[in-house]
């Protein structure tokens, strides 16, 4: 699969809550515009990826995680937080050993950098707790408490099995305003669990933003078939 990343040009000067107009072109040519379509805001967010490595995860599956969650790490500035969390029917926090790791410009390649090791040496297997990987992200969010937005980016099937439930947690989540943003992964993903997940903590005026789905042809290539989760 391919992610396309757009981001405003640097535009030093511009006020906060400056309005932009955005027009986009491909191959030279004007394919889209809009008036007033960008904002130049100061946005910092404390972003927590939390990584489905159960046993209907292998394969293709796990690959698109992590292309998915090693754009993510890409995907943050100057005093962003960042934090790994994978779970099976188990969530471990695999970067950084506790709380979260800040982005400062000197040090930003070395936080990426470590992340995306944890985040390649991660195994399929065992069974699956959602739950239990928001429960352990939202208590890294917690235990930092910045005023930079808290977002959670759920990378899995869906398909859950264990305790702890999604529904054991929600409640939690949407108390500490954290957004859920959530990527279904699979043609069989349970995408009515992904998608209320994100509709749930985002709102329904969000939801383009906060849910995505990834099918079969759009994983990445020939690998290992799915297995179960024991």
């Amino acid at each position: 699969q391919y992610w396309l990343v757009v981001q405003a040009p640097a535009k030093p000067g511009a006020a906060y809550g400056a309005a932009f107009d955005l027009t986009e072109r491909l191959g030279g040519a004007v394919s889209a515009s809009q008036a007033a379509a960008i904002r130049y805001d100061e946005l910092r967010s404390d972003r927590v990826l939390v990584i489905d490595r159960s046993g209907s995860m292998a394969g293709d599956k796990l690959l698109a995680a992590k292309d998915a969650a090693r754009f993510h790490t890409e995907d943050l500035g100057q005093f962003d937080r960042l934090g790994v969390v994978s779970f099976n029917q188990n969530a471990a926090g695999d970067y950084p050993a506790v709380g979260l790791a800040l982005l400062p410009d000197a040090q930003a390649a070395a936080v990426r950098l470590a992340a995306q090791t944890a985040i390649e040496n991660l195994v399929a297997g065992g069974n699956t707790s959602i739950g239990d990987g928001l429960s352990v992200a939202q208590d890294r969010l917690d235990a930092v408490g910045s005023d930079n937005a808290w977002w959670i980016v759920l990378l899995s099937d869906g398909m859950e099995n264990t305790p702890v439930f999604y529904d054991d947690v929600r409640d939690r989540l949407m108390a500490a305003g954290t957004q859920v943003h959530a990527i279904a992964l699979g043609e069989g993903a349970h995408e009515d669990l992904m998608r209320r997940i994100a509709t749930d903590t985002c709102g329904e005026e969000l939801l383009d933003a906060c849910y995505h789905h990834i099918d079969e042809t759009a994983l990445a290539g020939a690998s290992p078939a799915r297995q179960p989760d024991v």
